[in-house]
């Protein structure tokens, strides 16, 4: 009885019993671990979503960059032009083969070309601000321009196919699927 503790606080004594029970739970731990399993992996999934969303909206403003500074290529070339033909009216003028209501309007003209390329630059300037913010990148280098290559035309078809099968959207919608039948089992 010594060595069994007395209760008045001292600590419990040397000898002890241990006894152990199985409880059947019906499968309910099992159900519980599988649900557990599918929402990480219903988890990892929007995780995957989220990181080529991320991706893709990256890609998205490069090619917007592309498509801005070919713009500003194509309004730096019609303003060159638009100039050239103030120069070429005001020598017509000159000499009498047209009247100065032309001049006037080359000169509309010219005047319109450079406020297009001026927008075209605040549009690159802004493309590249956004591209900038998205890569997490303020300092990022604007010399290098993208080039804007052919884009590939793609069969309905097959793309729809393909999107089918490897999209994340649908991979997550797969694996969501999964765990909420994990959870109704």
């Amino acid at each position: 009885a010594d060595d069994l503790g007395t209760g008045n606080g001292s600590s419990a004594g040397k000898h002890g019993a241990f006894v152990e029970m199985p409880l059947a739970l019906g499968g309910r731990l099992g159900a519980s671990r599988a649900a557990g399993d599918a929402m990480v992996s219903s988890r990892e999934a929007a995780l995957e979503l989220a990181r080529r969303m991320v991706i893709a909206d990256a890609r998205a403003r490069w090619v917007g960059v592309a498509v801005a500074a070919r713009k500003l290529d194509v309004q730096t070339s019609l303003t060159t032009l638009a100039t050239e033909s103030v120069d070429i009216a005001g020598k017509l003028f000159n000499v009498g083969l047209i009247d100065r209501a032309d001049v006037l309007d080359a000169e509309a003209a010219a005047s319109e070309a450079a406020a297009h390329r001026e927008e075209a630059r605040a549009a690159l300037d802004a493309a590249w601000e956004q591209l900038a913010n998205i890569m997490g990148n303020p300092g990022l280098d604007r010399t290098r321009a993208p080039m804007l290559a052919e884009v590939p035309e793609l069969g309905r078809d097959a793309a729809r196919a393909r999107v089918m099968a490897e999209s994340p959207v649908m991979e997550s919608a797969r694996r969501e699927a999964a765990r909420q039948r994990a959870l109704v089992t």
